[in-house]
């Protein structure tokens, strides 16, 4: 019978998180049972634990140490946790208490997973005893491109230029909102706009996850 996981993650629509938790559930099944957990759903760790002996739960992977970290710090079943680029760059400036809860779980998970060296730096730096438990996972892009074509949909819908006239595309794949907050950028466009680079144009393309971010 094979081993029951349980993939915790905050799974907003359109997020990094849901994207990922998919990624992982696809790539373990069918060698293993995966379930799919949004963790905003779990309000504590009791709670879990009832969902883990329900479900013969074996392994939970939790993705963002912040995030799951307040329910799997008293996890009883061995635990992975995949640090979000927050966890490590933001987070821990917060405040001393998610600093904390964080560090429980970190300290009590069997192996923790970083997407990239500058991630994995910055784990080391602030959990030094827990190097050990630490591995290196580089995230890849999967593509499976559609007909659609966002430059095409430009000039039909908002006539940005002509059929024959060039066009410079800056493409970001990102939600809007405070943390990365690419609205930034906005500003330098509309400056290269002003300065003769009417078509150069930047597109978003992700959630709004903060309408005061798109209000600013």
């Amino acid at each position: 019978m094979p081993a029951v996981i349980l993939l915790l993650s905050k799974l907003t629509k359109g997020s990094g998180n849901l994207a990922t938790a998919e990624r992982i559930r696809q790539h373990l099944e069918p060698r293993f049972t995966c379930m799919v957990l949004d963790v905003e759903k779990v309000p504590d760790s009791t709670a879990l634990g009832v969902i883990l002996a329900q479900n013969n739960v074996d392994v939970v992977i939790g993705i963002h140490a912040y995030h799951t970290g307040r329910v799997l710090k008293d996890c009883l079943v061995p635990s992975i946790i995949v640090f979000g680029g927050t966890d490590v760059n933001e987070q821990q400036y917060r405040d001393v208490e998610r600093l904390a809860v964080m560090t429980t779980a970190v300290k009590k998970a069997r192996y923790l997973v970083c997407f990239s060296k500058s991630v994995l730096q910055q784990a080391q730096d602030l959990w030094l005893s827990q190097i050990h438990a630490m591995v290196e996972i580089f995230q890849a892009v999967y593509v499976n491109p559609s007909q659609f074509s966002v430059k095409s949909h430009l000039i039909d819908k908002y006539q940005v230029c002509g059929p024959g006239s060039s066009l410079t595309l800056v493409t970001l794949v990102a939600g809007i909102r405070p943390v990365k907050d690419p609205i930034y950028l906005l500003r330098n466009f509309s400056e290269w706009h002003k300065n003769g680079h009417e078509r150069t144009y930047l597109i978003i393309i992700g959630p709004i996850v903060s309408m005061t971010t798109v209000k600013l």
